[in-house]
């Protein structure tokens, strides 16, 4: 993944990936590093993000300031207004809007 800075690149192994978030011109990525979970901001739009790694199947965008690895979901709650997302060994809970939900229970099917 290339940011927005001169000749800075990332990379990651879509296994090791849990999500995703947005913060303005910013993304923390939050992975597995050595079994250990690590979140590291870069300097990339979750656009830029979302656009750079198409190949990877199951890391889609399933909120505006979200995108997430549905392999590491372990359980899914909510409504039609809206569905959360747990993922294993997570605290964090991923939100899922309503424009994102038939490309999240798509997967699951």
């Amino acid at each position: 993944i290339s940011t927005g800075l001169k000749n800075e690149t990332f990379s990651f192994s879509e296994n090791d990936f849990n999500y995703a978030i947005a913060d303005g011109n910013y993304t923390d990525v939050c992975s597995l590093d050595e079994n250990t979970l690590k979140k590291v901001t870069y300097r990339v739009t979750l656009s830029s993000f979302e656009t750079q790694l198409k190949e990877a199947s199951s890391i889609v965008r399933c909120h505006r300031s979200y995108m997430v690895n549905l392999k590491k979901v372990k359980n899914i709650s909510g409504n039609a207004q809206g569905l959360k997302l747990e993922l294993i060994n997570q605290s964090e809970i991923i939100p899922v809007s309503r424009k994102y939900i038939p490309i999240v229970k798509q997967f699951f099917l």
